[in-house]
């Protein structure tokens, strides 16, 4: 009895061996229909948006402390606050680099400190212009227009943003995702 038992589960599992390809192999038919289109995904262009704006001095808000404009910048979501980036880079009409100034921003000129920084939110950007002399906050009102660059990113991978240089300028991340600025004031 022992012996047909054995004869018997080596038969079963010569026809496994045999059955099991050939029902894989017999899963061949006709292509069936398409599918639906999925939803477009972010890449390139769509990942990226760069948003132009010009504040003029009625804009800016402040005190000898500091001033203060906002940008509103809806393209700054909730995932994009969470998972994304965002920049804002300030013209300097005097280079051939014209948004070489990324902030935050520092420059020093004949013992005055001129700062200038941001902060993100979900839909703004507020940006704070500040000015010290030897320590002293001696900020005076803007008299001349800013311009501005905001770059809002998706979920940008690591190895993007350090493969090179592409993010010290603007133009250069307009060159790199193939964008174009859209103005707003």
């Amino acid at each position: 009895m022992k012996k047909f038992a054995s004869v018997l589960k080596r038969k079963n599992i010569f026809l496994l061996l045999l059955v099991f390809p050939i029902m894989f192999l017999s899963c061949r038919g006709d292509e069936g229909p398409r599918g639906p289109r999925g939803a477009d995904g972010a890449d390139g262009a769509d990942a990226v948006k760069v948003i132009q704006y010009e504040k003029v001095p009625s804009d800016w808000s402040g005190d000898v402390n500091g001033y203060k404009t906002i940008l509103n910048v809806p393209e700054i979501t909730e995932d994009i606050y969470q998972n994304g980036a965002v920049m804002v880079y300030l013209l300097n009409e005097g280079t051939s680099d014209k948004y070489a100034n990324i902030l935050p921003y520092t420059y020093l000129y004949n013992g005055t400190t001129e700062y200038m920084d941001y902060n993100a939110y979900v839909g703004k950007i507020e940006i704070t212009l500040r000015w010290t002399d030897s320590m002293v906050n001696t900020t005076l009102a803007p008299n001349n227009n800013y311009i501005f660059k905001v770059v809002v990113m998706e979920g940008v991978r690591l190895e993007d943003l350090k493969k090179n240089s592409i993010m010290s300028n603007v133009e250069n991340i307009e060159k790199y995702y193939n964008v174009t600025p859209v103005k707003r004031y």
